[in-house]
């Protein structure tokens, strides 16, 4: 009776048992899945990721191209201010210098 009682004891953990990996293997296979799906939304992503990077490096390079076209400016700016007044002075040296004036 024992032997028989240890047997049924036996028979029902093991099918316990395989249930429980029958179980884990169902949620092994929905991992796996997820898992895939991640990697071709990851591959997806890395596909993108190049033109991202390209469009950051045309707007950082836009960025560096206003600052130089706005610093050409300033310098212009400057050297068109000194010009004028370099030719308002050089009018009016000769200007006094016609009418005996000078300095």
């Amino acid at each position: 009776m024992q032997l028989d009682e240890f047997a049924n004891q036996l028979y029902s953990r093991s099918e316990l048992l395989i249930s429980n990996l029958d179980s884990i293997n169902e949620k092994i296979d929905d991992f796996a899945t997820k898992i895939e799906l991640a990697d071709e939304r990851l591959e997806m992503l890395r596909l993108q990721t190049p033109n991202l990077t390209i469009i950051r490096a045309d707007r950082a390079q836009l960025t560096k191209i206003s600052r130089k076209q706005d610093a050409a400016m300033s310098v212009s700016l400057m050297v068109n201010c000194f010009l004028f007044i370099a030719i308002v002075f050089v009018f009016y040296v000769i200007s006094e210098g016609v009418n005996g004036n000078f300095l």
